[in-house]
């Protein structure tokens, strides 16, 4: 089985664009109730990338905070 390279990429990281060399990336859509700012450009990427087969799949993620309804609340609030 081969390995796969992907980066994990938030708003502490410049947008991903184009120029994203691998074919699996990870996105942080939110951080407890807090959304992250980066995440419209990097989810429209990512669904474009993957629609075009520049990615063969993305994953989403959100860091789980003590509350668990407001957490999964607010990462249910983006439209995926």
């Amino acid at each position: 089985m081969a390995d796969t390279t992907y980066a994990d990429v938030s708003e502490w990281q410049v947008g991903v664009d184009d120029n994203y060399p691998y074919p699996v990336l990870c996105i942080r859509s939110n951080d407890g109730t807090y959304r992250d700012r980066r995440w419209p450009n990097n989810y429209d990427w990512c669904r474009r990338s993957a629609d075009d087969g520049r990615l063969t799949f993305f994953l989403v993620y959100f860091v789980w905070r003590p509350n668990w309804r407001k957490t999964a609340g607010r990462a249910t609030v983006w439209q995926l």
